[in-house]
């Protein structure tokens, strides 16, 4: 059992007992026994999910953020246990007309157990000073449903001033790898189609091998877009020479060539977390992992590298997925970095500030 701080106890203890009783339940079940078996075999893996949590985290079970989401679990876990009972209504009237409706009940509330659990676990195993309050109060007397943002205090911008022409690309640096074009011709087979992975308004992406074997990601911009996405490169770029851990994407080198601009990352084998959401999903063992790898990730821009990164566009698909379903968060290009003095912050709407 699961030791946490007090004034969530009661939460928790009844946390488990809803498992005791899902499984209990389960076992009586006379139709969709399937189904039950499998919300009981889900509820069984809290003890386990739970316990695994880091220490320092289960000292913060009191905080409201992760007392609201053991607040979402009990809720989740109550609503299973209702539609498992109702499985033990064996009447043929029952059969014939509830089967599907419970059936797909059951099935939500499988899903619904698995997003609690990740609430509980990512904001448990966050650390960080850096505080953003919803200030519903003065939303209230000001009548306008809390619209307006009032922005972090000294918020500094990681990037500075563009100096150069609107056109021209920028002058390689020497904090990553400088690859010539034709390096990268060969890594993709001259971009062949084949190792296309995927375009967007802001660039095409393909799947490229150096001559040692490591394979890469490799962004290519237009002129026209890299004109476009000029500052959300550079941030990334400046942000990525200071970030070294291993759930943060490498960026491992560039290039400019022929008004082309291309960006060299490691290569990720399992897509995003926006790609395994739906469906059959993964199973939990790997969703744990996952979930505290962000966790981690999270951590360490928070707190850990030193630079306070705030990152803004943290969602399923800015997480990648390596060969092994390591956790890599990517996409800094509207991440910020708070001053020492600057830890906490009052806003009253948060908005992710992303051209999608």
């Amino acid at each position: 059992m699961v030791l946490v701080a007090a004034g969530s106890v009661s939460v928790v203890k009844l946390i488990f007992s809803l498992a005791v009783a899902i499984n209990a339940a389960a076992s009586k079940a006379r139709r969709n026994r399937a189904d039950c078996l499998d919300v009981a075999t889900r509820a069984s893996t809290l003890d386990a999910a739970l316990s695994a949590l880091h220490d320092s985290a289960k000292a913060k079970a009191k905080h409201p953020a992760v007392a609201a989401a053991l607040e979402g679990l009990h809720l989740a876990l109550h609503r299973a246990l209702q539609a498992v009972t109702d499985c033990q209504d064996d009447g043929a009237v029952s059969r014939r007309f509830n089967a599907d409706r419970v059936s797909a009940e059951l099935r939500r509330a499988n899903q619904v157990i698995t997003e609690r659990m990740m609430d509980v676990i990512l904001v448990a195993g966050m650390h960080t000073n850096i505080v953003v309050v919803l200030d519903a109060h003065q939303s209230k007397h000001r009548g306008d449903g809390g619209s307006q943002l009032r922005p972090l205090p000294q918020i500094q911008e990681p990037c500075s001033p563009i100096s150069r022409k609107e056109e021209e690309l920028p002058t390689i640096s020497s904090g990553f790898n400088s690859f010539d074009f034709s390096e990268l011709e060969v890594a993709t087979s001259k971009f062949l189609e084949e190792n296309l992975i995927g375009k967007s308004d802001s660039c095409t992406v393909y799947k490229g091998a150096l001559p040692k074997g490591s394979e890469v990601a490799i962004k290519e911009y237009s002129k026209n877009q890299y004109k476009a996405w000029r500052n959300e490169c550079q941030n990334e770029e400046k942000l990525a020479e200071k970030l070294l851990h291993k759930n943060i994407i490498k960026l491992v080198g560039r290039c400019s060539s022929g008004g082309r601009y291309y960006q060299v990352y490691e290569y990720m084998h399992n897509r995003s977390l926006s790609d395994h959401l739906h469906g059959n999903g993964l199973q939990w063992p790997k969703l744990l992992n996952i979930i505290r790898g962000i966790a981690q990730g999270a951590d360490y821009l928070h707190e850990q590298c030193g630079l306070g990164i705030i990152h803004l566009h943290l969602k399923p698909s800015s997480i990648l997925l390596d060969y092994d379903y390591t956790p890599k968060i990517c996409y800094f290009g509207s991440s910020k970095v708070l001053p020492t003095s600057a830890k906490e912050g009052v806003v009253d709407f948060v908005v992710c500030p992303c051209k999608e």
